[in-house]
């Protein structure tokens, strides 16, 4: 690690991260996640994670690409049986973001007036689940149509979680959703990246978002800014692993196919914002026409 030794004497971290409280724990923080490269014990996400930070302070060692660069990273790792350093990061990463949820689906609500409406759900999130608690809480009534899409199983949770609610529930696989459309009032697909241009969601969001534009009726996308991704903090090697999807097997699709024919298998697809009406935050609600010049200017809160 003489390498970022020389680094941070080079850049004088300690400066750099001067609204942290301790700076050289700062330091030490990212010394051990980058040691945790060689160590067998973490997941391969833990391992993904220090491999692009190392990358990142060769290439562009400032706080705000460091905090944001983790702060994506922490959303997609899960805390069951992670080193210590993790553990750490997850906890103050969590506190920071506490009610999020409930604060992005209280926005929900106030855009939506879903009082006596039908509403479509594409996707899974808590933030969804807390926008149904409060609509029963308020005593309001809603009927919910929701898709059974990819992977199908998160989808089933959620409605079972739903039912709770005691409201009128339909579900259907994401392909017949065509004939429902006519019958919903609005819809709602949770994102999990916001980007300049397109947002990343369930796939088969596209061509829901695609039909409801043209049917005149509002589709409202569910975030919060953790989620917002500023892809000019990052060189391409980097970005390309925030924004990339595992591949899924192609058995899915059609098992024993035919070595000539070329199979695609995803669960997730990015979508422009041309095509919905609102992007909900967990403190404001932005329109999808003005979501690009709003990348730069929203607060991506530090993790710290």
């Amino acid at each position: 690690m003489d390498w970022l030794k020389n680094l941070s004497e080079k850049w004088n971290i300690d400066k750099l991260v001067a609204p942290v409280a301790n700076a050289k724990k700062y330091y030490q923080m990212l010394d051990n996640l980058l040691s945790l490269v060689n160590d067998s014990k973490v997941s391969t996400s833990v391992k993904e994670m220090a491999k692009g930070l190392s990358i990142l302070l060769k290439s562009q060692p400032n706080i705000v690409s460091i905090n944001h660069f983790i702060n994506h990273w922490l959303l997609r790792i899960d805390p069951e049986d992670q080193p210590i350093v993790i553990k750490e990061l997850l906890e103050v990463f969590h506190e920071r973001w506490k009610n999020v949820d409930r604060k992005t689906a209280d926005m929900l609500y106030n855009v939506s007036a879903p009082n006596e409406k039908k509403v479509l759900i594409h996707g899974s999130d808590k933030a969804i689940e807390s926008y149904i608690e409060q609509i029963a809480v308020e005593q309001q009534k809603i009927d919910i149509f929701h898709t059974i899409g990819k992977p199908a199983i998160d989808s089933r949770q959620q409605m079972e979680r739903l039912l709770k609610n005691n409201f009128n529930m339909s579900a259907f696989l994401t392909e017949q959703s065509g004939q429902y459309l006519s019958a919903v009032d609005f819809l709602v697909i949770p994102s999990s990246i916001l980007m300049h241009d397109v947002f990343i969601a369930p796939v088969g969001a596209y061509l829901l978002c695609a039909t409801m534009k043209a049917l005149g009726k509002p589709t409202f996308i569910v975030a919060d800014s953790r989620k917002i991704l500023n892809k000019k903090y990052f060189p391409k090697s980097i970005l390309d692993t925030l924004i990339s999807e595992s591949k899924k097997p192609h058995s899915e699709v059609w098992k024993n196919a035919p070595t000539e024919i070329t199979l695609s298998n995803t669960y997730l697809e990015t979508v422009p914002y041309h095509l919905i009406d609102s992007i909900v935050l967990e403190n404001e609600v932005v329109q999808g026409e003005y979501f690009n010049e709003k990348v730069d200017k929203v607060l991506i809160s530090k993790f710290f």
